[in-house]
């Protein structure tokens, strides 16, 4: 009986530990300029659903960031500045707007990360040469991937 108990504590810990895995980003890896190109969600990688937004998301060493974007059939922008934090231990990215254009299109304000003062908590980490932000979509991993342009 003792041998069934342990067996099953140890099969209930490697399976603790396969949800638990460790992060393997650090902050220097979010560092440089990045596109959004596809996203992850129920399991399926699916391209942009919109192929003329252009969204980028720019990290510096400062601890400063930068989110901009675009759709390429419309006049206008949206752009905004941040500044954040990277826990190594959860991959938990937190960053606070510090920074908005004047010149944004109206439609921006409505987005809460346009907005002065609004702060975001998610996990990003760095998978496949890309980053990867989480998000919750109806009780499920909503994942935006990010290939890096430049350094």
């Amino acid at each position: 009986m003792k041998f069934i108990v342990l067996l099953f504590v140890i099969i209930l810990s490697s399976i603790a530990q396969a949800e638990e895995q460790p992060c393997a980003t650090n902050s220097e890896d979010l560092i440089g300029h990045w596109q959004y190109t596809q996203y992850i969600y129920q399991g399926r990688t699916h391209p942009r659903p919109n192929p003329k937004l252009l969204l980028y998301f720019d990290f510096h060493k400062t601890g400063s960031n930068r989110i901009w974007w675009t759709r390429t059939n419309e006049d206008g922008f949206c752009e905004r500045v941040g500044s954040y934090t990277y826990n190594t231990d959860r991959c938990e990215f937190t960053d606070e707007v510090v920074w908005v254009n004047p010149n944004n299109n109206r439609e921006c304000a409505s987005d809460p990360d346009m907005q002065m003062g609004n702060i975001a908590t998610s996990r990003l980490e760095k998978k496949d040469e890309n980053l990867h932000l989480y998000f919750t979509l109806k009780g499920e991993p909503f994942i935006y991937v990010f290939e890096q342009v430049t350094k």
